[in-house]
């Protein structure tokens, strides 16, 4: 603040033709108005008396101090029957007396043309600014955990994540989660907390964190639920996709400083790069599905898009909706021709037809992100609306066959959500902690080094790559999305099946290929650690012997390559990661049946054993569980995971 100068200004009479247009009396004001030259005149005071006018206001800005926090005043001297008085000085040896403490006084000259409207022999050519500070002392808060029921794996991680964030030698937080003793200085640094959604201290009321306006607002405290989906996390359906609030949970274990950088080389749908830009993050990812890489790009880079810009879009489109013909003509000039002859066969002819209009809508009043966002809302309900049978991940046609959809309301209605999601981030987004920056994703293998070289990233450059990779032989991605891939990218069968052979974790082999692998299985080994191999050749042996069928005959071979190409990641990896980075590897194990019961794939014990045959050190490994998903699939699916938290040395 810049108190009045002593016997420098009439407010009052400055201001009193505005004052009286008010309503009131520009006389009341004068006779308390501090540092009035009139009122000095009138009632004969001196600097005394300013002086314990201005004192009175400190002792009030001392009482409202957090403290450790700061009281900045702009003065200038003040001049009392022709003598100078130091003000800044005096106030500083006023407000030591106190309790607070004197950090410095500054002092500018100001420009002739930036001086009051006084008289020249009053002008004043210099101020300064002193700062002070009320003194620092440990303070007790309280952080509330969300008013939902937490995982047992998230209650163990809010209390690490609270350790992480806030304690250091010095800090006693065995009484979490009640109240407990912290530095003030790190009062701002409880906003970063996940499974903490409200903080109060001696000194102020509870406020909300970062995470409890994302995911509810301001009504965190009226029974909100948790919401997994919010800001943009819920744009498009992704399976095997990681869970926002545990790669959050993750960063703030690392304890990143603003501004760090995080890489995903396996960003499925985005989720680790949306939570580094929400959270201050320097984020890059890449993905080799062209689907996954699209969703990650729209739903991070829309939020930097000008709101104004985004709603002209969207409000143009919505009107060619509503005003789009009820049967358009059967056109297909939006779809690739070498994709129609299977689009036809997975879709009913109206619903093509609609589907067709309503790209070639979406393409006429949009481009760049803003068109990304448009065609992943159109993505999103493409299973829904098409032959496949919804719940089933691999390609299965529906019992019940259907031959027409409200395509344009369906798009609609999330179109809606979609974006009411985007406009509550934009009502909030001034409530961050930290300043947002761009992310940067890139369709492409992170085994190969041109894909990172388009990203920008260098040795040394990273502070943390966090991934949840492809789980070995799990999950289909190519056959979930193929709707999608054959629409809007124009992959017919005969482009995404050489895609799906060259993903990571691929199911698909062809004969000549697992030849060659099961050769290499049984030559020595160098890339691969000698568990992992003894590991490999014992269970080829087994199937050996086993009466299975040829998909079960081929996961020794699907396996090496499996880990063959890991490893390939985490070499390049640990060469990005700056000396003390960290990888975090959200994983899990799989499982086969032989002759009757189940043989567990030790794939988390194979990736960690790989990752310190790279030259990482194990850190810890962090137990956490996923929640079970309605899938036809569901009696093989993997219900408990692992994070592997990994340190290149220094």
């Amino acid at each position: 603040t810049s108190p009045p100068y002593g016997n420098a200004n009439d407010y009052h009479l400055y201001h009193r033709f505005r004052l009286l247009w008010l309503g009131y009396d520009p006389r009341r004001l004068g006779k308390i108005e501090i540092g009035s030259h009139l009122r000095h005149q009138k009632e004969s005071s001196g600097f005394d008396s300013y002086l314990s006018e201005v004192e009175q206001s400190l002792v009030g800005m001392y009482r409202l101090l957090k403290p450790g926090r700061y009281n900045v005043l702009i003065v200038g001297d003040a001049v009392y029957n022709r003598k100078l008085y130091p003000t800044a000085e005096t106030l500083s040896d006023s407000a030591e007396k106190m309790g607070y403490d004197t950090v410095c006084i500054i002092e500018r000259e100001l420009h002739r043309t930036k001086r009051s409207f006084l008289a020249a022999g009053r002008r004043a050519t210099n101020e300064k600014v002193l700062i002070l500070r009320k003194p620092p002392k440990r303070v007790s808060v309280w952080l509330s955990t969300p008013s939902y029921k937490l995982w047992p794996y998230e209650s163990v991680l809010r209390e690490r994540e609270i350790r992480s964030i806030l304690g250091d030698k010095h800090e006693d937080l065995s009484k979490i989660p009640h109240s407990f003793e912290i530095d003030p200085y790190k009062i701002p640094n409880t906003r970063r907390l996940v499974f903490t959604h409200g903080v109060r201290s001696a000194e102020s009321r509870t406020n909300p964190t970062w995470q409890a306006i994302l995911e509810n607002g301001f009504n965190h405290q009226t029974g909100a639920k948790k919401d997994p989906k919010y800001v943009t996390h819920g744009l498009h359906p992704y399976k095997g996709k990681f869970y926002p609030q545990l790669a959050k949970a993750l960063m703030n274990l690392r304890s990143l400083d603003m501004g760090a950088t995080v890489f995903d080389p396996f960003c499925g749908s985005g989720t680790t790069l949306l939570e580094g830009y929400l959270n201050g993050y320097r984020t890059f990812g890449c993905d080799l599905n062209p689907l996954a890489a699209k969703i990650s790009n729209a739903k991070v880079r829309i939020l930097d898009v000008d709101p104004d810009i985004v709603r002209e879009a969207l409000g143009t489109l919505v009107y060619k909706i509503q005003n789009a013909p009820k049967n358009p003509l059967h056109e297909t000039d939006q779809f690739a021709s070498n994709a129609i002859e299977e689009i036809n066969r997975w879709f009913p002819n109206p619903i093509v037809s609609k589907l067709n209009w309503l790209l070639a809508a979406i393409r006429s009043v949009s481009e760049g992100v803003i068109r990304d966002f448009l065609e992943v809302v159109l993505s999103s309900i493409i299973r829904d609306i098409s032959q496949q049978e919804p719940n089933d991940l691999r390609i299965r046609r529906r019992k019940v066959p259907i031959h027409d959809a409200d395509v344009y309301q369906l798009f609609l209605n999330v179109l809606d959500t979609q974006y009411a999601r985007v406009e509550k981030f934009w009502a909030v987004r001034g409530y961050s902690p930290n300043k947002f920056i761009p992310s940067l994703t890139a369709e492409g293998d992170a085994r190969d080094w041109s894909v990172i070289n388009t990203l920008g990233l260098e040795k040394n450059s990273l502070d943390l790559v966090l991934t949840s990779p492809p789980y070995a032989t799990a999950l289909p991605y190519i056959d979930t999305d193929r709707l999608s891939l054959m629409l809007l990218f124009g992959m017919a069968s005969s482009k995404r099946r050489p895609l799906e052979q060259h993903l990571i974790g691929s199911r698909e082999i062809v004969s000549n290929e697992k030849k060659v692998l099961e050769q290499l299985l049984f030559e020595d080994q160098e890339e691969l650690p000698a568990s992992t191999i003894g590991f490999l050749r014992d269970l080829h042996e087994k199937l050996a012997n086993a009466n299975v069928g040829f998909r079960r005959k081929n996961m020794p071979a699907l396996l090496l390559r499996f880990f063959g190409d890991i490893t390939k990641v985490i070499i390049n990896c640990r060469y990005l990661l700056r000396p003390g980075g960290e990888a975090m590897i959200v994983i899990g194990d799989n499982r086969i049946r032989l002759d009757g019961t189940y043989e567990r794939i030790p794939t988390t014990d194979c990736v960690q054993d790989i990752a310190v045959n790279c030259g990482f050190g194990l850190v810890e490994r962090i137990d956490i569980s996923v929640t079970k998903e309605n899938w036809v699939h569901i009696k093989n699916a993997i219900t408990e995971n692992v994070v592997l938290r990994l340190t290149k040395p220094r």
